[in-house]
């Protein structure tokens, strides 16, 4: 009797006009919409462009992320990377974006590595890590974060101890 229904349902929702959806639903992983968000919280990492510090470089890194990586259609890269674009010096124009953009999609390379990181292994491409709960009694992993530059240059204007004048240091790290 199942194999009966499973057989013939299909076939009666097609003659009453009812089709599958052609996307996933909202929500899922693979979704545009949840891939698209991933998309922006990636992008949110990725360095601004700077005119005159291979700004174009760094602009056409962004689109191959958008087009190759991530897989996204020129309209739904434009969509992500409009935020990212108004932080960059100066803004690009939509023209250039879309010239980016297109030529990143012609690009040669693997296609769709980013938009098929799997959810538990999505917080280390963009630094975003889930919240879990902590058991009760299980005490918190120690975590390394990296240090922006300019923490690096407020830490080094602070006074420093010298043990050798100039070498080395009674409370900072010396590499050799």
């Amino acid at each position: 009797m199942l194999n009966d229904v499973t057989t013939t349902l299909p076939a009666l929702l097609k003659t009453l006009g009812v089709t599958e959806p052609a996307t996933s639903t909202r929500g899922d992983w693979g979704d545009d919409t949840a891939v698209m968000e991933r998309a922006r919280l990636y992008l949110a990492k990725v360095p601004i462009a700077v005119e005159g510090q291979n700004g174009s470089g760094t602009c056409f890194n962004a689109a191959c992320v958008l087009r190759k990586g991530f897989e996204l259609t020129l309209e739904q890269s434009l969509d992500v990377i409009h935020g990212w674009n108004q932080a960059c010096q100066p803004p690009w124009s939509e023209a250039e974006l879309v010239h980016k953009l297109e030529d990143a999609g012609k690009s040669s390379g693997d296609s769709g590595y980013l938009r098929r990181t799997k959810p538990d292994n999505f917080h280390r491409i963009t630094g975003q890590a889930e919240a879990k709960p902590q058991a009760e009694g299980e005490q918190a992993k120690p975590t390394f974060e990296g240090k922006d530059i300019s923490d690096l240059e407020e830490d080094a204007s602070s006074k420093v101890d010298w043990l050798v004048d100039g070498m080395f240091s009674s409370d900072q790290p010396t590499l050799f």
